[in-house]
């Protein structure tokens, strides 16, 4: 009975504060009550002028985000989300499968063997950048980590970097190569330098027998000495790759090759 009396008085009450009158029927009681509902809806009111405000302020700073043809820039966008984009890829493009057929070394080589993309548009960007930095008329040879080359399902192979400002060396990255995964390694940069045009395969293949050579060599003599031919291949692209920059275009690396080649056929 009494909720029956006194909710219809407060609703009249409430309904006469929001007009602007003075509740003057309300008892003390329902006074206290429609104040404290009064109070409840400002707070309520100004929580929505505050959402009001907040939606307007991000509707502004999301248009300031948008660039001059209308797009969204979404790199400001991520900036202000806090996510880090990943940056774009400076290295040169190369299709490998086309240079690989149009070289006709897809006649000698299956196209499983091609080496990893990335590695090759590396390897291309790295000898570009010295041939301009350096003034050459012609490609100079490069070297780089030959794990780069090693296929994905390979446990040794080493991630592309796009950073190639320090020369990496061979065995950098969870030590040297067994022989048989450098031969791995090696077919796959033969065939990437080829295509880049800083070392002929003809070249590739004598300095491939040569290092087959000292491992065949080196196993026979303990040991110790298993690792041979891989730290010989190794102090030979580090030394070509410093010819190359020294001499400029009047270095030849089938020259180089050749001549190691010679000498240690003179030894033999």
């Amino acid at each position: 009975m009494v909720d029956r009396v006194y909710i219809p008085l407060l609703r009249a009450a409430v309904e006469k504060a929001q007009r602007g009158l003075k509740p003057a029927e309300a008892t003390a009681t329902q006074e206290s009550a429609v104040r404290k509902h009064l109070k409840r809806s400002r707070s309520a009111e100004a929580r929505k002028e505050l959402k009001r405000a907040e939606r307007k302020r991000r509707k502004t700073e999301g248009n300031e985000k948008t660039t001059s043809s209308g797009q969204v820039d979404l790199a400001a966008v991520l900036e202000t989300l806090g996510v880090a984009m990943k940056p774009k890829s400076q290295l040169l493009a190369i299709n490998t499968f086309d240079r690989m057929r149009a070289l006709e070394l897809d006649r000698s080589f299956d196209l499983d063997q091609c080496p990893p993309q990335m590695a090759v548009r590396k390897l291309l960007s790295k000898a570009t950048e010295q041939q301009k930095a350096l003034g050459m008329e012609r490609l100079p040879f490069v070297t780089m980590n030959l794990r780069e080359f090693l296929p994905g399902w390979c446990a040794d192979a080493s991630p592309v970097l796009e950073a190639h400002g320090t020369e990496e060396s061979a065995n950098s990255y969870k030590g040297v190569l067994d022989p048989v995964t450098w031969w791995l390694a090696w077919c796959r940069f033969a065939l990437a330098a080829a295509m880049v045009g800083t070392m002929p395969m003809e070249a590739a293949m004598i300095h491939l027998n040569e290092v087959n050579k000292l491992t065949l060599e080196g196993r026979s003599m303990g040991s110790r000495r298993v690792n041979l031919g891989i730290v010989y291949d190794e102090v030979c692209r580090r030394r070509w790759s410093e010819y190359s920059q020294a001499l400029r275009d009047e270095f030849n690396i089938s020259d180089a090759v050749e001549d190691v080649a010679e000498r240690a056929k003179m030894k033999e």
